[in-house]
């Protein structure tokens, strides 16, 4: 564990994933997702309206939401069971993240299910396709999934057949 005699840092990811599928019944991580890195990132919809001289006059906001890319070291007890924390969810799964240090994004954001305060990373995030799985010759495998995370979704509610 690293410490620190000075300034305290915001320093390296604690969190712990658990990775579901869309009906949210199934964890398909039956290894270790071993956190590697995150990158969150604070979005919304911005429309500027002008008057008839073309000042803007407001800017309307709207549709505020977490996006993020979780990137996974697959890992286990064996290499077996690594390839078993190895797995890409279907669109709509669940990313679950537990024990992040507790950071506000995006002002008063308290995008989660259920609501997790001024904290915006612990929760359930969705999984919304994309993810990747990096192997290399030389190094650890490399799981990403980008996730997003809104107010008014639950993330942990089952996908709904259409």
């Amino acid at each position: 564990m690293a410490t620190s005699k000075g300034l305290g840092l915001v320093y390296g990811t604690k969190a712990t994933i658990k990775v579901y599928d869309s009906a949210n019944l199934l964890p398909l991580v039956a290894g270790i997702a071993t956190l590697e890195s995150m990158d969150i990132t604070h979005e919304c919809d911005t429309e500027q309206v002008k008057n008839s001289s073309g000042e803007v006059v407001a800017n309307v906001s709207a549709g505020d939401r977490l996006s993020a890319t979780f990137n996974i070291i697959p890992s286990g007890v064996d290499a077996t069971a690594a390839k078993l924390a190895a797995i890409i969810p279907n669109g709509n799964g669940r990313v679950n993240v537990t024990l992040a240090d507790s950071i506000s994004i995006g002002a008063a954001f308290t995008a989660g299910s259920p609501p997790t305060g001024s904290d915006s990373i612990n929760g359930d995030w969705i999984y919304i396709g994309g993810g990747s799985l990096k192997f290399t010759q030389s190094g650890k495998a490399m799981l990403s999934l980008p996730c997003v995370k809104y107010a008014g979704i639950t993330g942990s509610t089952a996908a709904i057949t259409l």
